[in-house]
């Protein structure tokens, strides 16, 4: 580990010193006491050869034998302490030069804050402190009431008395019991409880540096943070991952190890018995530095509690932070370190009931559940998210897509579901399981082959779904391509060309922009919308031919359907504001295109399907 950098132990030892000389000069100012001095601090009378503490001038009565006796100041100690003290006043400036001098940046000191190394200091002052406070007055041979510390020499029982004699004080009455207790050293509470405020204020001053960083709450020890996990604000546990708050302590490294681990225990096992869905998803994000091992009946437990999430009164709002927070607990435990999937084990009923809910949120949690299911329950929900396909919410049958997609690739079974689906004589169910890879081919030939074999079927619908898997695949576009190109050519490109945006936007090549120039004086307007539009997805990469989509969009400015009319205003101001020259070639054209309200328009295949412009598929 090596030793810390000289400036960081500069600023502890000037805490340190500073603090021990100036403990020495009060010692030095309170003065020492003069032995056989005896005098009343009221009046000043002599009261050596007077028996007890009452004073017979002025009838003072003094506590004890020590506010008798009389003190004088100790110049040496004075002397020591004031420089003792100046040392460690002079200490903090070397300090502030060597930090400067050993380096800059936030590396210096190895992240250890002045700060840091200065209440250390003071801490270590302080367990010196009350060390020297516990020894005490030692008795050094004394006899001396252990309840009010009077001299008791004098007291001593003679040789052949009973042992009981010379055990009583004479001064309180206090009776010792045994010689031992005689000789008990003095301890020093007052110094004892000082010692140990400063041990305190040192060891909490440890958070002074975060707390000039985040802001107050960076005063709170993060210790106190998660003891107090059940009541604390939420603000103070989660606002975002802020540094200052638990969560951002713990994804940031600003906690401790043992710290992270107890925090993740404590959420775990307190997550399970918490009714307030706010304080649930905070404690799963805590959760997720537990170990894996232990997640399991925890993500289960959730999601029973999500499964009747509007019986327990939660809202919307509530069922999405729990479910968003069960999720990263998921993916943050179902990982071991060598890459594999751990298995969760998550009953099928739980996971159906997200899946059958009516709300995205829950759904969405039902499917990440069932990506990590394994073998031979994962066909077990097939249904539920082939069904899912079909979802008007885009999200869902994104994801439903992506979850089937990693079945097909993992589980044999699966796959050849998915091929015999893909063979249906129904051309729906052709196109579902086109519709499954869209998102994620699987690494599987058979997915592959399939699939080219699907861009040529006779239904459209089939085909565009096909088309829109191998776009954003990994295989080679030498070879679907041209199959692409004999579709858009062909008697049915009126409706391949839907797909056109997806296809061709991987190869800005000539052919690609010959068949979309094609498009673009297509009879239908659904063709010459989607090519038009399409054409200017390409005119952002460098190889694209700008003269020819710019020609084109103006061509089409004059067209009869409105719809095309804006989307080539659309096209032909996106070209001239990039490619100001070409605005220069159509000044007139590029009025006209101004002039039309094109904002927020894109291009919408079911506008043009509901105003019955192309047959339904």
């Amino acid at each position: 580990m090596g030793l810390p950098p000289a400036n960081i132990i500069l600023f502890f030892l000037s805490a340190f010193v500073g603090l021990w000389g100036l403990s020495v000069l009060v010692r030095g100012l309170r003065g020492r006491r003069v032995p056989g001095s005896r005098a009343c601090p009221e009046c000043l009378a002599d009261m050596r050869g007077v028996v007890g503490r009452r004073c017979p001038a002025c009838a003072f009565e003094g506590k004890n034998e020590e506010e008798l006796e009389r003190r004088a100041r100790d110049f040496r100690v004075l002397a020591v302490g004031g420089l003792a003290l100046a040392a460690g006043v002079a200490l903090a400036p070397i300090a502030v030069w060597v930090r400067g001098w050993e380096g800059t940046g936030y590396d210096r000191g190895l992240g250890v804050h002045p700060l840091g190394a200065v209440f250390w200091g003071v801490a270590a002052f302080g367990a010196v402190l009350a060390a020297w406070g516990v020894r005490g007055d030692r008795s050094k041979g004394r006899r001396r009431c252990p309840e009010c510390w009077y001299d008791m020499r004098a007291t001593r029982p003679l040789e052949g008395a009973p042992s009981a004699v010379g055990l009583v004080c004479p001064e309180c009455g206090h009776d010792a019991a045994n010689e031992r207790r005689l000789y008990r050293a003095r301890r020093k509470w007052r110094t004892v409880w000082l010692g140990a405020a400063l041990v305190g204020l040192g060891v909490c001053g440890q958070t002074v540096p975060r707390a000039l960083r985040v802001g107050p709450l960076g005063l709170v020890p993060t210790t106190v943070l998660i003891a107090g996990m059940d009541w604390w604000p939420i603000g103070w546990l989660d606002r975002g991952n802020k540094p200052d708050t638990l969560l951002g302590r713990l994804a940031n490294e600003g906690a401790a190890g043992w710290q992270v681990r107890w925090a993740g225990a404590r959420a775990a096992h307190r997550a399970g018995r918490v009714h307030d869905p706010r304080r649930l998803a905070l404690f799963l994000r805590v959760a997720g530095a537990r170990p894996a091992a232990a997640a399991s009946p925890l993500i289960q437990t959730v999601a029973e509690q999500l499964v009747t999430a509007k019986a327990r009164g939660w809202t919307a709002k509530d069922s999405e932070n729990v479910g968003h927070a069960l999720i990263e607990l998921l993916y943050a435990t179902s990982w071991d370190p060598a890459g594999e999937v751990r298995q969760i084990d998550i009953p099928m009923e739980t996971i159906e009931g997200l899946l059958g809910s009516g709300d995205f949120s829950l759904r969405w949690v039902g499917i990440q559940l069932s990506r990590v299911v394994q073998g031979e329950h994962a066909l077990e929900v097939w249904d539920q998210l082939v069904g899912l396909l079909s979802d008007p919410d885009r999200r869902t049958s994104r994801l439903a897509g992506i979850t089937l997609s990693g079945f097909i690739g993992q589980d044999s079974v699966a796959l050849e579901r998915w091929v015999a689906l893909s063979r249906s004589p129904d051309p729906a169910d052709r196109a579902t399981a086109a519709s499954m890879v869209r998102y994620a081919v699987p690494d599987a030939p058979a997915v592959g082959e399939r699939l080219m074999e699907m861009l040529r079927d006779t239904e459209i619908a089939v085909a565009v779904a096909a088309e829109r898997a191998v776009a954003g695949s990994e295989i080679p576009t030498e070879l679907w391509v041209p199959i692409v190109g004999e579709q858009l050519l062909g008697e049915r490109k009126h409706r391949a060309l839907l797909a056109a945006p997806l296809a061709v936007s991987w190869e800005a090549s000539s052919a690609a922009f010959n068949l979309l120039g094609k498009g673009c004086v297509d009879r239908e307007a659904i063709v010459r919308a989607a090519s038009i539009w399409a054409l200017l997805d390409l005119a952002s990469r460098p190889d694209a031919n700008l003269d020819t989509i710019m020609d084109l969009g103006v061509e089409l400015l004059d067209d009869p359907d409105e719809r095309v009319r804006t989307l080539a205003a659309v096209a032909v101001q996106a070209v001239a504001k990039n490619t100001p020259e070409q605005g220069d070639r159509y000044p007139d054209a590029l009025k006209r295109a101004q002039g039309m309200d094109t904002f927020g328009v894109t291009f919408d295949e079911s506008a043009f399907e509901a105003s019955g412009s192309t047959p339904d598929r």
